[in-house]
């Protein structure tokens, strides 16, 4: 690969002959913003499925449609520049929609894969502005949101949601910094904890998330719709149920088809297992992983120490999320201070990316221009010789 990857998902690809054999594929998006389809059949080179532009691919997905029946398949990729994009699949060069609504970067995304639950045509993702959102992938609309979680600071070591200030939930505007300072801003001595990882069951009835510095996961079960309509009512808050705690920071999550949620966590555990209890509404969820049978194997298969990372959000030198954009204000750079690096950036329909483009386009024309005077110059100047 080029690029380093940042995501993957696997799938089938249907065969482009009517009766055909479907190929069974990896979809990998790298930090170029390319979306790649490796063949598991030896021999057959990889396909460049779509790019985005000057971005950072977050995740991908390919799930079903119910409105689409003649292709019947789309892919769902997610960026650094708050959106998602929806694209028919494989022919993933028709761009169907994109899902707006995030401040910041999308930082995980994730959606039924395997055809629609009971209905309903969902993805979930969370943003380095701190929400997870729901959205109806068919309709193109944002359905539910998780409350912002925040940090523990030094004088108060618990956790926190923050409470809406309307009926449809809370975004960054709510913090001091409001949208485009992100995670560093403070909040009420508390700061926004960025989730890192997302998961929507297979039913469609549960979201989990992970987020960036808290040592746990919260289930959020999502109301269900009524008989008449597969779609919720309104846009609805969708709170926690249960906090499950990890020993270590939790670096990816995933949900098993019996309802079980498989948890990545740094050594020595590497793996969690929590299932439904046994007794109760079956919302509520226990940790079987000294007796789960995947946690077992996986440790007795692990005869070395792997160092696993504190967070698979990454950072720079100055301590900024990789996946922000940064600029350099204009103020900093009046006074000199061009070595402080600001949070925030350009969103990816601001006014300013327009220009720099613009920009960009008039000195290449310019270039191309002396390049092509400065060849018939030379062949005048060989003519005059001969």
């Amino acid at each position: 690969m080029p690029k380093r990857a940042r995501c993957l998902a696997f799938c089938n690809i249907p065969s482009s002959s009517p009766g055909g054999v479907e190929c069974h594929a990896v979809l990998v998006g790298d930090l170029s913003g390319d979306s790649l389809a490796f063949s598991l059949v030896q021999g057959i080179p990889p396909r460049l499925l779509l790019g985005h532009t000057a971005s950072v691919l977050t995740g991908l997905k390919v799930v079903a449609s119910t409105v689409d029946k003649l292709r019947g398949k789309l892919l769902l990729t997610s960026d650094r520049d708050e959106k998602i994009r929806i694209s028919c699949f494989p022919e993933t060069h028709i761009t169907k929609e994109y899902l707006l609504g995030h401040d910041l970067f999308i930082s995980s995304m994730d959606a039924v894969s395997k055809g629609v639950a009971d209905g309903k045509a969902w993805c979930v993702s969370g943003s380095g502005d701190g929400t997870v959102r729901l959205w109806d992938y068919d309709s193109f609309k944002q359905i539910g949101m998780v409350p912002i979680v925040l940090k523990p600071s030094e004088k108060n070591d618990d956790v926190k949601e923050a409470e809406p200030s309307d009926g449809k939930g809370i975004d960054s505007h709510d913090c001091d910094g409001g949208a485009g300072e992100g995670t560093e801003e403070d909040c009420d001595d508390h700061r926004i904890a960025v989730p890192l990882a997302v998961g929507l069951s297979p039913h469609a009835d549960r979201i989990v998330v992970a987020r960036d510095g808290i040592n746990s996961i919260d289930i959020h079960p999502i109301p269900s719709p009524s008989t008449a309509s597969p779609l919720l009512p309104s846009f609805v808050l969708l709170h926690k149920r249960q906090t499950l705690d990890c020993k270590s920071q939790p670096l990816a999550l995933g949900w098993l088809p019996d309802g079980s949620v498989l948890v990545l966590v740094r050594d020595p555990e590497f793996l969690l297992h929590f299932k439904p209890c046994c007794s109760g509404s079956g919302d509520e969820y226990e940790n079987v992983s000294p007796t789960s049978a995947l946690c077992t194997a996986l440790r007795n298969a692990v005869d070395r120490r792997i160092s696993m990372p504190e967070s698979t959000l990454e950072r720079d030198s100055y301590g900024k999320l990789v996946l922000q954009k940064i600029r350099l204000l204009e103020d900093d750079e009046q006074d000199g201070n061009s070595n402080e690096r600001k949070g925030g950036g350009l969103h990816w329909q601001d006014a300013g990316r327009k220009v720099t483009a613009k920009m960009a386009e008039q000195r290449r024309r310019k270039r191309k221009r002396e390049q092509a005077k400065g060849k018939g110059t030379a062949e005048e100047a060989k003519k005059a010789s001969e």
